[in-house]
């Protein structure tokens, strides 16, 4: 790259040199908890119980993932014929709920920290506990519960919580408040229900891309098998008689039919951890014929990213979707008006739900009282999966501290109608909704918008907005990203990385500093890192303590317009690349 000013010329290239470092399994608390973890958030809660089956504690999802006009399954020809997370250290310890009806929040969280495992963040102990109290309903664990609760008090920041700061009891739920997430849930995937006893091919993949899978099942103590620790129920098939969740965590398809007491029409069986106890079945496990007639609905993969990933959220849905309304067409637009707050911020993604996958999604923006006559388009694509799923921006967007601004999402859905999700009254969960009229709006052509709550029933549309700290109220020179000149991305895998920037003439040593060069994250905030200038003369050498970058996030060097020649000249413009970590 050539940046010229004033005849001189001062020619900048990248090229680095660092050490691998595989990244290692952490027992750190994540995000802004700061602590190190005690034992009980990396070991099994006290479990010595005789119980097999506690209160039906799952209820069927009300959100189903449906078929689009086209829709195929695929071949299982690539998958292997086993596939156990246990053998990759890909699970935590079992847990036991005890005489709880909590399957359903022990499925979620197992589904999370087998995920947070497979994407290398380490062993997590989450409070089933708090999942149940978390900000919502403290009788939940009395009605039972879904997937959809889970979701609601994930997307809504609420958790997950550290067992240690909430631990879970095997006679009782305790509402102890609130406490900060440990990280930040955006994307909770559903599948589509099993068609079929052998239609497995996106459960295992899901399996081996997120590690384990939530899953509902009809579970009666007459069709287990002690001796072998398997289950198949022959005779139910409606997926609303679900009464548990487990967490599957692999498949045998060659596990002999002959092993259940009522032998099914083939081999092959789930591998599902179960929530009571290691000393009921195989350690906590036990083995579901791919033909029982339950296994395989309410299939969800609970994901999550660091906690520093955004810095607020607004939302008026804190239940989740509780309904989802369709209309006479195959797209819908929904909204939501907020009001920024009082620190400099920035718009950086959207949530919502999707009901089918490989939605085609549009996000639009304004600010302003009358934002619908001003909207924006600033983000399509399509959502591959559906569930609760964020649209992150390319780029955040400025907002102005205390001024209303609008987020509406346009749904172009591939099957036959279109739904939008709505927050509404659920009096079998106790849930009573506040809402405002002037808040949530939904409309059939983006043109004519209509307030949710003209009618008599309180409701919200369930679409979330995450914000950044703007450059403005941290210390990274906004002039600096602003008028920069960009560097092609990259992607890294050493976490410590050392960057190389050369500089064809030798440079003033005394503008060889932090405040010209330097990197922060996806926050803006600038981080800890040395800037060194080589013997020659005329190359940067740009490094980070060792544990600064973190997987999965990403980040931006910058090298600020004050950086001169040893004879005075500067750069026209900064340069700026931006870089994530794998």
């Amino acid at each position: 790259m050539v940046i010229m000013k004033k005849g001189a010329k001062i020619i900048l290239c990248l090229f680095t040199a660092a050490s691998l470092l595989q990244f290692p399994y952490s027992a750190k608390a994540a995000g802004n908890i700061g602590s190190t973890y005690n034992a009980a958030d990396i070991s099994e809660k006290s479990v010595s119980s005789s119980v097999k089956s506690p209160l039906p504690g799952a209820k069927p999802s009300k959100f189903k993932i449906l078929d689009s006009k086209n829709s195929l399954r695929k071949s299982t020809s690539n998958l292997p014929a086993s596939y156990d997370l246990r053998t990759l250290n890909m699970v935590t310890p079992v847990d036991n709920q005890g005489i709880n009806g909590t399957c359903w929040a022990f499925a979620a969280t197992g589904s999370l920290e087998s995920y947070l495992l497979e994407k290398g963040y380490g062993i997590y102990n989450f409070s089933e506990n708090n999942v149940v109290t978390g900000g919502s309903s403290p009788d939940y664990y009395e009605m039972g519960g879904n997937r959809d609760m889970a979701a609601a008090y994930f997307a809504r920041w609420s958790g997950p919580v550290l067992q240690s700061r909430d631990p879970d009891s095997l006679s009782t739920i305790v509402d102890r408040g609130s406490y900060t997430p440990a990280f930040h849930v955006q994307d909770v995937i559903y599948l589509k229900d099993r068609k079929s006893s052998l239609d497995n091919t996106e459960l295992k993949n899901q399996i081996i891309t997120y590690g384990a899978v939530d899953s509902s099942l009809y579970y009666d103590d007459y069709y287990y098998n002690d001796s072998n620790y398997s289950y198949y129920d022959p005779y139910t098939s409606d997926r609303n008689n679900a009464n548990h969740d487990i967490a599957i965590v692999g498949w045998d398809d060659n596990y002999p039919k002959e092993k259940f007491l009522n032998q099914p029409a083939g081999n092959g069986a789930f591998i599902c951890k179960n929530s009571w106890g290691k000393d009921w079945g195989d350690n906590g496990y036990f083995y579901v014929s791919y033909y029982d007639g339950v296994i395989g609905t309410d299939l969800t993969s609970f994901t999550a990213e660091k906690s520093s990933n955004y810095n607020h959220i607004y939302q008026y849905d804190k239940n989740g979707l509780i309904v989802e309304i369709p209309v006479n067409s195959n797209q819908i637009w929904f909204a939501n008006v907020f009001q920024s707050s009082s620190s400099p911020e920035s718009l950086a993604a959207v949530g919502t739900y999707f009901d089918y996958e490989n939605t085609y999604y549009e996000v639009y923006y304004s600010t302003g009282s009358d934002g619908f006559n001003n909207l924006t388009k600033i983000k399509s694509g399509t959502m591959d999966k559906g569930g609760y799923r964020t649209i992150k921006l390319d780029k955040p967007l400025n907002l102005k501290t205390g001024e209303k601004y609008t987020v509406a999402v346009k749904l172009i859905s591939p099957g036959y109608t279109a739904d939008f999700p709505i927050e509404t009254n659920d009096y079998t969960l106790g849930i009573t909704v506040d809402t405002a009229r002037g808040r949530s709006f939904v409309s059939e052509d983006g043109v004519n918008w209509e307030d949710v709550n003209t009618s008599g029933i309180n409701k919200n549309v369930a679409l979330k907005a995450y914000t950044v700290n703007s450059a403005s109220s941290t210390n990274v020179s906004s002039a600096d990203i602003e008028n920069a000149s960009k560097w092609p991305s990259k992607t890294i895998t050493d976490l410590n990385k050392v960057w190389n920037v050369k500089f064809s003439d030798k440079l003033n040593p005394s503008t060889i500093n932090n405040n010209n060069v330097y990197i922060y994250d996806s926050l803006f905030n600038k981080i800890n890192s040395s800037v060194v200038l080589d013997s020659d003369g005329k190359t940067l050498h740009v490094s980070v303590p060792s544990g600064t970058y973190k997987l999965g996030q990403s980040y931006t060097l910058v090298v600020g317009s004050n950086v001169a020649s040893a004879s005075g000249s500067k750069i026209l413009k900064p340069v700026v690349m931006n870089f994530n970590v794998n």
